[in-house]
């Protein structure tokens, strides 16, 4: 239920910390690519919010109508950040689950 963006990315950043620092040991080539797909994200998160000037869920709903794919590219990376399936933040994590 958090609506600020900045604490939300610091969560996921906390959250993505263990996902590496359980496969570190392991895999370190799965690590790399987990490392790399999870700063290509955040960098794009970050570069969206500092555009649009948005700081909490709600300033993004007036980003729609001055660019609606902006808006678009930012929520779908933060679901991708999230891990949903269909989404390029599900395979580290699945592939990390399978080793």
């Amino acid at each position: 239920n958090q609506t600020q963006t900045r604490k939300i990315m610091a969560y996921s950043s906390i959250a993505h910390l263990g996902w590496m620092a359980t496969i570190s040991s392991i895999m370190t080539n799965i690590l790399i690519m987990n490392l790399l797909i999870y700063l290509i994200m955040t960098t794009s998160v970050f570069f969206s919010l500092i555009i649009s000037k948005s700081k909490t869920i709600q300033d993004t709903t007036s980003t729609w109508t001055l660019s609606p794919t902006l808006t678009i590219i930012m929520m779908l990376s933060l679901l991708s950040l999230g891990g949903l399936p269909p989404l390029t933040g599900f395979i580290p994590k699945w592939l990390i689950m399978e080793e």
